[in-house]
Protein backbone atom coordinates (compact mmCIF):
# COMPACT_ATOMS: atom_id res chain seq x y z
CA UNK A 1 0.00 0.00 0.00
CA UNK A 2 1.44 3.58 -1.10
CA UNK A 3 -0.61 7.05 -0.22
CA UNK A 4 0.99 9.90 -2.12
CA UNK A 5 0.24 13.58 -3.44
CA UNK A 6 0.07 13.66 -6.60
CA UNK A 7 2.01 17.16 -7.95
CA UNK A 8 0.54 20.56 -7.61
CA UNK A 9 0.23 21.22 -11.21
CA UNK A 10 -1.86 17.74 -12.23
CA UNK A 11 -5.38 18.19 -9.85
CA UNK A 12 -7.48 15.79 -11.00
CA UNK A 13 -10.76 16.52 -13.40
CA UNK A 14 -13.52 18.38 -10.65
CA UNK A 15 -10.94 19.19 -8.34
CA UNK A 16 -11.22 22.35 -6.28
CA UNK A 17 -7.43 23.13 -5.51
CA UNK A 18 -8.58 25.80 -2.81
CA UNK A 19 -10.23 23.07 -0.35
CA UNK A 20 -8.63 19.72 -1.80
CA UNK A 21 -5.04 18.20 -2.42
CA UNK A 22 -5.01 15.30 -5.30
CA UNK A 23 -3.49 12.14 -3.81
CA UNK A 24 -2.66 8.59 -5.07
CA UNK A 25 -3.25 5.44 -3.71
CA UNK A 26 -1.67 2.04 -5.57
CA UNK A 27 -2.59 -1.49 -3.38
CA UNK A 28 -1.32 -4.53 -4.56
CA UNK A 29 -1.72 -8.01 -2.47
CA UNK A 30 -3.45 -11.27 -2.81
CA UNK A 31 -7.32 -11.11 -4.49
CA UNK A 32 -9.73 -11.57 -2.24
CA UNK A 33 -13.33 -9.96 -2.05
CA UNK A 34 -14.17 -6.65 -1.21
CA UNK A 35 -10.69 -5.23 -1.95
CA UNK A 36 -12.38 -2.12 -3.50
CA UNK A 37 -15.29 -1.39 -0.84
CA UNK A 38 -12.94 -1.75 1.60
CA UNK A 39 -10.39 0.76 0.32
CA UNK A 40 -13.25 3.18 -1.41
CA UNK A 41 -15.21 2.82 2.18
CA UNK A 42 -12.39 3.92 3.87
CA UNK A 43 -11.66 7.07 1.53
CA UNK A 44 -15.38 8.43 1.69
CA UNK A 45 -15.29 8.01 5.57
CA UNK A 46 -12.36 10.57 4.95
CA UNK A 47 -14.69 12.89 2.50
CA UNK A 48 -12.53 11.94 -0.21
CA UNK A 49 -13.70 12.28 -3.76
CA UNK A 50 -12.00 9.33 -6.39
CA UNK A 51 -11.33 10.69 -9.35
CA UNK A 52 -9.75 8.15 -11.50
CA UNK A 53 -9.65 4.34 -10.53
CA UNK A 54 -7.67 1.18 -12.61
CA UNK A 55 -7.47 -2.65 -11.38
CA UNK A 56 -6.45 -5.59 -12.35
CA UNK A 57 -5.10 -9.10 -11.52
CA UNK A 58 -1.65 -10.27 -12.53
CA UNK A 59 -0.39 -13.95 -11.97
CA UNK A 60 1.92 -14.07 -8.69
CA UNK A 61 4.04 -16.64 -7.12
CA UNK A 62 0.86 -18.20 -4.62
CA UNK A 63 -1.82 -17.07 -6.66
CA UNK A 64 -3.55 -13.88 -8.19
CA UNK A 65 -2.51 -10.12 -7.13
CA UNK A 66 -4.99 -7.85 -7.54
CA UNK A 67 -2.91 -4.44 -8.11
CA UNK A 68 -5.53 -1.39 -7.87
CA UNK A 69 -4.63 2.45 -8.28
CA UNK A 70 -6.54 5.03 -7.46
CA UNK A 71 -6.16 8.89 -7.71
CA UNK A 72 -8.46 10.87 -5.48
CA UNK A 73 -9.12 14.48 -3.69
CA UNK A 74 -8.31 14.55 -0.27
CA UNK A 75 -9.86 17.33 1.66
CA UNK A 76 -7.35 19.57 3.28
CA UNK A 77 -8.68 19.16 7.00
CA UNK A 78 -8.46 15.31 6.30
CA UNK A 79 -5.01 13.69 7.29
CA UNK A 80 -3.34 11.80 4.75
CA UNK A 81 -1.17 9.56 7.29
CA UNK A 82 -4.53 8.73 9.31
CA UNK A 83 -6.03 7.72 5.92
CA UNK A 84 -2.67 5.32 5.02
CA UNK A 85 -2.72 3.77 8.62
CA UNK A 86 -6.50 3.04 8.35
CA UNK A 87 -5.87 1.71 4.66
CA UNK A 88 -2.86 -0.35 6.41
CA UNK A 89 -5.28 -1.97 9.17
CA UNK A 90 -7.21 -3.34 6.98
Amino acid sequence: LMVKPLAADQPPDGANPADTKPFLVSVAGRDKTGITHHVSRLLAEQGANITDLNAHTIDGEDGPVYVMVLEFDLPNAASPEALEQALLAQ
